[in-house]
């Protein structure tokens, strides 16, 4: 018992290390730095973790070094949309993802630990939309497309299999076209930008 409590805690240094390294310094480097050689299969004894590694690989924990293949006759523009729009949506997602963890995973190690996984990748395309990783601006264009498959007509969560790996992710990427990135002050803008909310978590926490 008291093994598995020390497994939890360094868990959760581990997890809570990475989540409260301040965004400044995160938004400067490359997820994929922290990325490699994480394996979290079968963690803990859980088997709620069995078979973990099989989606990005035990040396990928946030699938920042997979392949991105541009699909290029299924580009899109992008469209002005209020922002209270884009942030309601997102809040849904946001939410959504809440039940998904909460409702299907008991054991709180695999939440922390998935999170984890999604909270990653998200600073992996944030280090993309600033143009510091080198990678396309765009997404997946067949797995965001499963996004209405998710539930069920009883409101209920759809667990089939949806036939793809975290590797598979990027390749059928759309790029978006219609940004109005700016080499000269985009930069130096978004820099400004992360600056103010690192600063701002730093002075309230």
């Amino acid at each position: 018992m008291v093994a598995v409590v020390v497994k939890v805690l360094s868990l959760f240094s581990l997890v809570v290390g990475v989540l409260s390294s301040p965004l400044s310094a995160r938004s400067s480097g490359d997820v994929s730095a922290v990325s490699h050689d994480i394996s979290f299969n079968n963690w803990g004894g859980l088997s709620s973790l069995s078979g973990f590694d099989n989606f990005y690989g035990s040396n990928d924990f946030y699938g920042s070094r997979n392949e991105q293949i541009i699909i290029v006759e299924q580009e899109q523009v992008c469209s002005v949309q209020e922002v209270v729009i884009i942030q309601q949506q997102l809040a849904i997602i946001q939410e959504f993802a809440k039940r998904i963890i909460t409702q299907q995973i008991c054991d709180v190690e695999t939440q922390v630990i998935v999170l984890e996984q999604f909270h990653g990748n998200f600073r992996q395309f944030r280090n993309d939309v600033s143009r510091q990783s080198g990678r396309s601006i765009g997404y997946d264009h067949n797995v965001a497309s499963m996004i209405g498959q998710l539930m069920n007509q009883d409101g209920s969560f759809n667990s089939h299999d949806f036939g793809f790996n975290g590797t598979d992710i990027g390749k059928n990427t759309v790029v978006p076209s219609g940004s109005n990135w700016n080499n000269s002050t985009s930069p130096q803008n978004v820099k400004s930008i992360l600056s103010s909310i690192a600063s701002n978590s730093t002075t309230s926490s």
